[in-house]
């Protein structure tokens, strides 16, 4: 359950931070937001178009009930090396001082490629050269005892 004070109704585009876009009826996607980059991005993470990234500056188009400041934690038994591997859209990579997840690009006119969203920055550098991926992670509203699990994360299972 989420407190009032938790979420709002709106756009995807009014969302600051990293939020997360709960659908109100079948019309509307399931969304991760992130305008931590260089742009203001969402990352589908419903069914249809599951791991698309979504531009949404001056988007009207995508709205529903916003969850701003949430966290995402990642599920540390399914670490992978991120080297030289294909990564599925919808798994998280850690390189840098940058966590992101990969998604498919939303080219309509030419072949789809697969994108890095950052979804947190400024954290510890990792060591020069490594980089992790991890396959399951989750979204998480609230702190320490409040903390609440909204969605959890699995590319390899089905979105429901």
């Amino acid at each position: 359950m989420l407190s009032p004070e938790e979420f709002f109704v709106g756009r995807a585009a009014d969302a600051k931070g990293l939020a997360y876009v709960i659908p109100r009826s079948r019309y509307e996607h399931e969304l991760l937001i992130s305008d931590l980059g260089y742009e203001h991005l969402g990352v589908v993470l419903g069914e249809r178009s599951r791991f698309q990234a979504i531009q949404l500056k001056d988007a009207t188009n995508w709205n529903g009930l916003l969850v701003p400041n949430v966290r995402v934690e990642v599920d540390e038994t399914t670490v992978v090396d991120a080297d030289g591997s294909f990564l599925p859209a919808g798994t998280l990579v850690r390189e840098g001082e940058t966590l992101s997840v990969v998604a498919t690009s939303d080219e309509r006119f030419s072949a789809r490629r697969h994108i890095r969203v950052p979804i947190a920055m400024c954290l510890s550098a990792c060591t020069d050269g490594f980089k992790a991926a991890f396959v399951r992670w989750r979204i998480v509203v609230g702190q320490e005892r409040n903390a609440r699990v909204l969605r959890e994360i699995d590319p390899a299972a089905s979105a429901a």
